[in-house]
C-alpha cells in the first residue's frame, strides 16, 4: 500500500509541476530561407526596392499559422481510437457469450 501511496504521488507531482520560463527571453523572428530568383522579378540580376517591398509582402502573407490540419489529425486520430474501442467492446461481448456457462 506504502508503495502505491508514493507511486501515486510522484504521478500527481510530476503531472502538476511546470517548467519555469524566463521573461527576459525575446521571441526569436521566423526566418524563411527565400531564392533570389524568387526576388528578382525582372532578372535583372539586381533586387530593386519595388521588387524587395514585393517579395516582403509575399512572404509575410504565406506565414500565416496552419491550425485546420492539425485540428483535422487530432480529431481522425480521436474517431479512430473510439471505433476501435467500440469494436474492442462488440468484440468482449461477443466472446463474454461463448464463453458462460464453461
Amino acid at each position: 500500500m506504502n508503495k502505491y501511496l508514493i507511486l501515486l504521488s510522484l504521478f500527481l507531482s510530476a503531472c502538476v509541476s511546470t517548467q519555469k520560463r524566463s521573461s527576459n527571453i525575446p521571441n526569436k523572428p521566423h526566418i524563411e530561407i527565400v531564392e533570389f530568383e524568387e526576388v528578382d522579378i525582372n532578372q535583372d540580376g539586381n533586387i530593386t526596392e519595388e521588387e524587395f517591398q514585393q517579395a516582403k509582402n509575399t512572404i509575410q502573407g504565406s506565414n500565416k499559422t496552419n491550425y485546420q490540419a492539425p485540428a483535422m489529425t487530432f480529431v481522425g486520430i480521436m474517431i479512430v481510437v473510439g471505433l476501435l474501442i467500440f469494436l474492442s467492446s462488440i468484440l468482449n461481448k461477443k466472446n463474454r457469450k461463448n464463453n458462460v456457462g464453461s
